[in-house]
C-alpha cells in the first residue's frame, strides 16, 4: 500500500511547533465540524489539519459561522 506522504506523522507534526499546539488546533477544528453537523473521523481531520494548517482557517470558520447563525439562528446550536 502507498504511503500517502501528506498524511505521514512526521508531516502533520512539521506543520505546528509542537503536539500540543497540533492538538488543540484538530480539536477546535473537529468542536466546528460537529457543531456544523458534518461527521467527522480521525482520517478526515488529519486530512483537514493537513490541508488548513494555519490558525486563520479556524477564524474563518469562526466568522462563517457567526454569519450563519445572524442569518439562521433556530438552526445551528450553539457553542458552549
Amino acid at each position: 500500500m502507498p504511503i500517502n506522504k501528506e498524511l505521514t506523522t512526521e508531516h502533520v507534526r512539521s506543520l505546528f511547533p509542537n503536539t500540543f499546539k497540533l492538538t488543540n488546533y484538530a480539536i477546535r477544528l473537529a468542536q466546528f465540524y460537529i457543531r456544523s453537523g458534518q461527521e467527522v473521523s480521525s482520517s478526515s481531520l488529519v486530512k483537514e489539519v493537513a490541508k488548513h494548517p494555519d490558525e486563520s482557517y479556524l477564524e474563518t470558520l469562526k466568522s462563517l459561522e457567526e454569519e450563519e447563525s445572524e442569518t439562521y439562528p433556530e438552526e445551528l446550536p450553539s457553542e458552549s
